[in-house]
């Protein structure tokens, strides 16, 4: 049961409210509702909003008021006559414009005819104990409030009377209503049904979905304090008892298991307005608690909603972060009151400076999740077709980013129009999840070229949310035809009381949403560099018990300004069918063109692809995708022998119709998928001449090299090894030098004269080329995590304590590091700087809190944000290390650990949307 029931919380009755500035106390006389923090009938700019409805208001009171349709608030038809009483209203408030009160007055009277004279035992029936079976329960809350505006403007008590038999009437009803089951079913449900209660679908008095139960009640706050200085309720001895029913919704919304959702904001701002309103300042307490619970239980260390549903980050930090503060910032409690819940009191509150670090990661989360057209990345459920309104004006330049709890990293270089960002994404399955683990996203030449999906279908379109969701449907690869698991598979940690949160579970942790053992794993992230970027994450557990191979690496390399390309290298192992998915930009129609002689095939794929054509992949192909205004993405495609090209069509998803699907099949235990993708403009055409797969001797069969050769006449090689310690002989192919190498990733251009110009290593041991020999290299820093620093619990920084010397140069800013919590969990976060502690080792200070400890002597990790796991053992740590040998203009190779770009600072560090004005 909540503190709030659990305290036995009692009225607290006032005709003031203390909230001020700089902890002064300031009376407050009712109504509250016509003073900060609300704005349900004033405006702080009433001459702007006046200007705005005058076309409006000149229609005159008696046109305006002939406008009510019968049935209210409820009654869609009645939408603009409200958006127009209201606006008077406003006006009135703020001006005192008696053609805005005269407009208003008509308008209420209009409104509230039929219950003004109505005698108190039929006003009474209006409401019965049938809850939301009775249409009419609903409607009357709507009606009261009405009532309630016509007694504020005109004092008039006969409206005030009315007002008050409704409330009080509410009362008497409600505790007896039933429960009604979701979209107006007949089954009926007891006040004390937990299980019922328990279900995510389960309803509240009204009908409706739980969330925002509260909310939908506040009507009846509002109409309670804009009558309480009438004297109504007091004379007619039902004050208790309307303040009774306004409390039951408080009362009967904390029966249901603490759920700790998505769209908690929408009851916490119930709890807020109540708490003023009647006033109980428990219900402050309340929200400023389960605010910090929330963060804790349900947002990663990097600021990410669990779910890693852009859309509902978006909805949920911007109810937690700017509403609730909104209505918050500055409240005092009544004299000499503490809280049971809290056992402290607040003077001058303020929920932003109270949550600061965590309010600014949040949307410096979003924000990084922004594309350069202001749209977000529509990863899980999340639609691409919303501006995202919380950036700065213009999104002019892009650079890498780190998601490394939420699992998603961000390679991107450029300015304006030649903005270039590869996206690797490897979360977990915690809610709202799309099946979609390895999936890639592309921008470039201005628009996605390799896009995400969409959450539900477009009006009267052929797609569905199935489909929108599917393995098949992402660009990445299915194995044996069949999603990656989801949250609610059998693949679940069995919570112990290592993993104990310091407060109740959330509702749903043990089913999905802190139990799920989904996640992505990032192995390295080297994109300090802009020239060149390469990031590689294993997702294995997506597909648990078929695969115990599935691994992608992706390395984005510059051409010119212009222009990148993307060498793509996809190891999958287990299972017997591996389908390389591949599309571009849902939102608009393309076309794919081969050379391949394909050949029609019956019958559909993946449930959804079909008009299907097909030929066997041998050697290298391409293939491109074509769009109406002549931009194309061209895919060079390396894949394993026995490997079929398949081509159909399938619901395009992000627009009506169809779009081309691509899928490269292989029949198989394990496959190595290679492929290079790049993208231009009609203008400019393609700036690859050719690519050309590395013969690796003495290697393992999961190694992987190209050789590509631009159209100016330069050459680049990359190598990926599947074990970063094995050493790799490659032999000269098409005139390229043997080279070797020792390490997990390596690029090597050369000028068109064959001369090497610069090597990037990715924890690279040793690597020989040509007269370029990089040797002694330190792959990576390895070590134990012995404890660590939290600002949030009083320490002077967020930071890493190991016993390994690592270097204090300040050549680690800005890289990751990835810790390893046992077996189950990875996440990365990135440095600040290094500094030698006093007796030896190493204070790795993050750029932000990673949220860990470490207990038990040393055998525990436990983590202070999502998911909240203990688990047992160490906390190990990795830095792979970079270096870049580049020759200068006297021809001598120098080298250089951990090449950084002198990136500008991120632009996600200028949304001030979240702060208060």
């Amino acid at each position: 049961m909540d503190t709030l029931l659990r305290f036995g919380l009692c009225s607290v009755c006032m005709f003031v409210l203390v909230i001020g500035a700089g902890g002064q106390e300031s009376a407050k006389q009712r109504p509250f509702l016509t003073q900060p923090p609300f704005e349900e009938i004033t405006t702080s700019d009433p001459e702007a909003l006046l200007r705005s409805n005058q076309r409006d208001f000149d229609r005159g009171a008696s046109a305006l008021a002939q406008s009510y349709q019968p049935g209210g608030r409820h009654d869609n038809a009645n939408t603009d006559f409200y958006r127009i009483l209201h606006s008077a209203i406003k006006v009135y408030e703020g001006t005192g414009n008696q053609e805005c009160r005269q407009i208003a007055v008509a308008m209420l009277q209009a409104a509230t005819a039929e219950f003004y004279d109505m005698p108190e035992r039929q006003l009474r029936d209006l409401m019965d104990e049938e809850g939301a079976f009775n249409p009419s329960n609903i409607a009357m809350k709507s009606h009261c409030y009405d009532l309630a505006l016509l007694y504020h403007i005109t004092k008039n008590r006969q409206a005030a009377r009315q007002a008050a038999i409704i409330l009080d009437r509410y009362n008497q009803v409600i505790r007896q209503w039933p429960l009604r089951e979701r979209y107006e079913g007949d089954q009926r449900y007891a006040h004390d049904d937990a299980r019922y209660k328990a279900r995510w679908d389960a309803t509240c008095l009204y009908g409706e979905w739980k969330p925002g139960f509260v909310e939908r009640g506040q009507t009846l706050a509002y109409a309670y304090d804009l009558i309480y200085d009438s004297g109504v309720m007091q004379q007619m001895g039902v004050l208790d008892s309307a303040q009774a029913g306004i409390r039951y919704h408080i009362e009967f919304a904390e029966t249901y298991p603490a759920n700790y959702g998505n769209l908690d904001h929408y009851d916490l701002r119930g709890y807020c307005r109540y708490g003023i309103l009647l006033p109980e300042p428990e219900y402050v307490h309340h929200v400023v608690k389960h605010l910090g619970e929330i963060i804790q239980a349900c947002f990663y260390a990097d600021g990410f909603w669990h779910e890693g549903s852009p859309a509902y980050h978006k909805d949920l930090i911007n109810g937690l972060s700017v509403q609730l503060p909104g209505l918050l910032n500055g409240y005092s409690d009544p004299p000499g009151f503490v809280s049971k819940i809290s056992d402290t009191r607040f003077d001058d509150l303020s929920l932003t400076d109270m949550y600061y670090p965590q309010f600014k990661r949040m949307w410096s989360a979003l924000g990084s999740l922004t594309l350069p057209d202001r749209s977000p990345a529509a990863i899980h459920d999340a639609s691409h077709d919303q501006s995202a309104w919380w950036m700065p004006g213009v999104i002019n330049r892009s650079a890498p980013k780190l998601l490394g709890c939420m699992g998603h990293v961000i390679m991107g270089k450029g300015e304006d129009g030649n903005q270039q960002q590869a996206h690797l994404h490897f979360s977990g399955m915690h809610g709202h999840e799309h099946y979609d683990t390895l999936n890639i996203l592309v921008w470039s030449q201005g628009q996605e070229m390799m896009s995400e999906t969409r959450y539900r279908p477009l009006p009267d379109d052929v797609s569905t949310r199935e489909w929108h969701s599917m393995t098949a449907a992402h660009n990445t690869v299915v194995i044996d035809e069949t999603n990656q698991i989801g949250r609610l598979s059998s693949h679940r940690r069995k919570l112990t009381e290592d993993d104990a949160l310091p407060f109740p579970d959330p509702q749903h942790r043990n089913f999905g949403h802190g139990d799920s053992l989904t996640d992505g794993q990032l192995r390295f992230f080297a994109a300090q560099w802009a020239p060149v970027q390469i990031s590689e994450a294993q997702g294995e557990e997506a597909y648990h018990g078929l695969a115990d191979l599935y691994r992608r690496t992706l390395a984005m390399v510059e051409i010119d300004e212009e222009h990148v390309y993307l060498v793509d290298v996809f190891r999958v192992r287990g299972g017997s069918q591996h389908d390389w998915m591949l599309h571009g930009c849902l939102a608009l129609p393309y076309a794919v063109q081969t050379d391949l002689p394909l050949h029609d095939v019956a019958g559909t794929q993946h449930k959804y692809i079909e008009r299907l054509r097909s030929a066997s992949l041998d050697g290298v192909q391409t293939l491109s995708m074509v769009y109406e205004d002549g931009k194309q993405s061209r895919h060079w495609l390396m894949m394993p022998e026995g490997t079929d090209l398949y081509v159909g069509q399938a619901p395009a998803m992000r627009r009506t119709g169809y779009n081309p699907f691509v899928f490269a099949r292989h029949q198989a235990t394990s496959s190595l998928f290679v492929a290079v993708h790049e993208f231009f403009a009609e203008g400019s055409g393609p700036q690859i001449a050719s690519v050309e797969p590395l013969q690796i001797l003495a290697a393992d069969a999961m190694d992987a090299g190209v050789r590509v050769t631009l159209t100016d006449g330069r050459s680049d090689l990359f190598i990926s090894h599947f074990e970063p310690d094995n050493s790799a002989q490659l032999t000269a192919v098409a005139g390229a030098t043997p080279m070797v190498m020792r390490g997990r990733a390596a690029h090597v251009r050369s000028a068109a004269d064959g001369t090497v110009q610069r090597v990037f290593g990715v924890g690279l041991a040793e690597l020989q080329i040509g007269d370029v020999q990089i040797a002694d290299q330190l792959p990576a820093h390895e070590g134990i995590i012995t404890t660590t620093e939290r600002k949030l619990t009083g320490d002077e920084a967020d930071a890493l304590h190991t016993t390994v010397e690592l270097p204090t140069d300040g050549s680690l800013s800005g890289a990751p590091v990835i810790l390893r919590y046992g077996d189950d969990l990875v996440q990365s976060f990135p440095i600040e700087r290094v500094e030698a502690l006093p007796d030896g080792g190493s204070r790795i200070v993050l750029q932000y809190d990673a949220g860990v400890t470490i207990e038990k002597g040393g055998e525990l990790v436990k983590l202070h944000y999502f998911p909240g796991w203990g688990m047992p053992g160490q906390c190990h740590f990795t830095i792979v290390n970079t270096v870049l040998g580049q020759r200068d203009a006297d021809g001598q190779m120098s080298l250089q650990q951990h090449p950084k770009t002198d990136w500008p600072p991120p632009i996600e560090d200028e949304i001030t949307y979240w702060l208060p004005k």
